[in-house]
This record gives structure tokens, C-alpha cells and sequence, in this order.
């Protein structure tokens, strides 16, 4: 049975799945998206590519592209060091503020210890 997205939430879905990873897209100029976009499934020029197997859509025509859609294979990018006069904010914060919650709690209990003057009878 052919397959055509309901919507377009399905068939992005159904792009990144394929589309956006196949090798016959890779410069994004696959007739088949443009065909499935045009016609509707009982025409008979509709990609035959874009079937159900089972209750899946698939494109039968799909191959996995290792890199993407570009010109060629790309080496792997090599991973970026972090740098160590970057300023790790959930732990620096919380040791930073521990000492300064503490500080201004203790001032605040101070503050409200007023000594009660005594009385001359």
C-alpha cells in the first residue's frame, strides 16, 4: 500500500526519519519528495518508493548517508577542550551563596536580639 503523510507534523517526522539522512537526497534534490508533495496516491506517476510495510512507512528506496548532505565524507570533527577558566555555575554558585545565606541569616538573628533595657525604679 502507498504511504503520504496525513500532515506535516507526520510528514517531517517521516523526512528526518529518511529524507533528511539518505544518500539520494543528500543535495535535497529527490524527485520522490517533490512527486508525494504533488500528487496523490492513486495517480499513477505517485513514487512507488513510499509504502507501508506492516503499519511502518518506509521509503524503499532509502540508503543511509554515514555524513550527511553534503559533497562528500567528512572526518570526524575532533572534540573542542572545555577550558579551564570557565566558570562551572551550579557548583560555584551554590559554595559562593552557602556563605553569604549563612551571613545574612546570622546578621538577621543578631539584628532582632535587642537588648531590652533595664528599668530604673
Amino acid at each position: 500500500m502507498k504511504y503520504r503523510p496525513s500532515n506535516g507534523t507526520e510528514g517531517m517526522i517521516f523526512m528526518d526519519e529518511f529524507c533528511d539522512r539518505c544518500y539520494y537526497d543528500r543535495n535535497q534534490d529527490c524527485p520522490i519528495i517533490v512527486l508525494t508533495m504533488c500528487l496523490e496516491t492513486e495517480d499513477k506517476d505517485y513514487p512507488p518508493e513510499w509504502i507501508y510495510i506492516g503499519e511502518t512507512p518506509t521509503c524503499t528506496k532509502f540508503r543511509a548517508d554515514r555524513y550527511g548532505p553534503d559533497d562528500g565524507p567528512s572526518p570526524p570533527q575532533p572534540k573542542i577542550p572545555e577550558d579551564p577558566n570557565q566558570l562551572c555555575l551550579p557548583f560555584e554558585f551554590n559554595e559562593i551563596m552557602a556563605g553569604q545565606v549563612d551571613k545574612t541569616h546570622e546578621r538577621r538573628r543578631n539584628n532582632n536580639r535587642t537588648a531590652i533595657p533595664k528599668t530604673i525604679i
